[in-house]
C-alpha cells in the first residue's frame, strides 16, 4: 500500500513535469515563429530599400547625363 502510494505520487510528479515541459516547448515554438516572421519582414523591407536605392542611383545617373 505504501509502495503503491509512493508510485502514484511519483507518477503524478512525472506527469506534472511532462506537462510543464510541453508548455515550455509550445512557448518556445511560438517565440521562434514570431522571430521567423520578423526576420521575413526585415528581409522584405531590405529588398524594398535596395530597389529604391537602385532607382535613386538610376535617376542620379540620368540627371548627370542630362546636365
Amino acid at each position: 500500500s505504501s509502495l503503491r502510494s509512493s508510485r502514484s505520487k511519483r507518477s503524478g510528479e512525472v506527469s506534472t513535469i511532462v506537462e510543464q515541459a510541453h508548455s515550455a516547448v509550445l512557448g518556445a515554438r511560438q517565440g521562434v515563429e514570431e522571430i521567423t516572421g520578423s526576420v521575413r519582414e526585415q528581409s522584405q523591407a531590405s529588398s524594398s530599400i535596395a530597389q529604391n536605392l537602385n532607382r535613386v542611383a538610376d535617376c542620379a545617373v540620368r540627371t548627370e547625363h542630362a546636365i
